[in-house]
């Protein structure tokens, strides 16, 4: 009997270990951000136009994971084909805006 009784007490306290180390661990999870993820959701044409050629990626990235990310005036479909054609320009977000593309 002695024996069956310590087996219930290490599951028990095996439980209650696992259960706090895990409740520790969701708060960390829910605010652990990517920088994709924190990106803007709204780029002036001015703004865009100062960008280097690796946060016009970063954007691409976000549009292909799903994010909403506008570029001026133009429409979700639209902000992402400029970003497009921007990145096969292959000179960075500046030469496109200039391009009045």
């Amino acid at each position: 009997m002695t024996k069956t009784a310590h087996t219930q007490t290490r599951r028990i306290a095996a439980l209650v270990i696992g259960a706090a180390l895990a409740a520790t661990a969701l708060p960390v999870s829910a605010m652990d951000y990517s920088q994709i993820e924190m990106l803007p959701r709204h780029y002036s044409d001015a703004g865009f136009s100062r960008l280097s050629e690796h946060d016009v990626y970063m954007i691409d990235i976000a549009h292909k994971r799903g994010q909403r990310i506008l570029i001026g005036d133009r429409s979700p479909s639209q902000s992402r084909a400029f970003v497009d054609q921007t990145l096969k320009s292959g000179t960075g977000a500046r030469a496109s805006t200039r391009a009045g593309s």
